[in-house]
């Protein structure tokens, strides 16, 4: 099974909102959503050069 989207919500609670901590683990998440490990060699490959993957798209 797989996704084709995921939504991520951040609010601090505390401070009833997103504070600048909100947006530094935003960028975070960002940096590990737009990875692809099959630029940077090693045993994780990439998406599998297969027709049921074809809408993963990277920009």
């Amino acid at each position: 099974m797989s996704y084709a989207f995921v939504i991520v919500k951040l609010m601090n609670h505390a401070a009833k909102g997103i504070t600048n901590k909100d947006f530094e683990l935003a960028h975070k998440i960002e940096g590990v959503i737009m990875w692809q490990p099959g630029k940077e060699g090693g045993a994780l490959e990439g998406t599998p050069d297969d027709p049921r993957f074809k809408y993963i798209k990277y920009d």
